[in-house]
């Protein structure tokens, strides 16, 4: 049996979920249709949304995040395949600066502006 705290409301339900003699997964502890499918999300294939920052060309970090939940088991690929990329333009918050990080079309917007320094 794993147990999991439910963050898809504030009454933070401590959802079990164990798998029957059948394969069938079975979930209790919930209160709420949505903390039963984030139970089941975790159990199966949990799912994070990625932030980090990118390096840009006059040395402030751009902050950026995953536009929806990737992979868990990527939380660490991606970065690593990131740390090469350096931005060299003006970005404006909730510009998509990378189309696909996972391979599953989840673009990696900025939640803040980059502006290069004038000259």
């Amino acid at each position: 049996m794993a147990e999991y705290l439910c963050i898809v409301c504030p009454l933070g339900c401590r959802a079990q979920v164990c798998r029957e003699d059948s394969g069938e997964l079975k979930i209790e502890g919930v209160s709420c249709k949505r903390g039963r499918d984030y139970a089941l999300q975790e159990a199966t294939a949990p799912r994070r949304v990625l932030t980090t920052t990118l390096a840009t060309a006059w040395g402030r970090p751009l902050p950026v995040r995953s536009a929806a939940p990737i992979d868990k088991k990527l939380l660490r690929e991606v970065p690593a395949r990131l740390a090469a990329l350096v931005i060299d333009h003006r970005v404006e918050p909730g510009q998509v600066v990378v189309a696909d990080i996972d391979g599953q079309g989840t673009a990696l917007v900025a939640t803040a502006a980059a502006t290069p320094p004038s000259a």
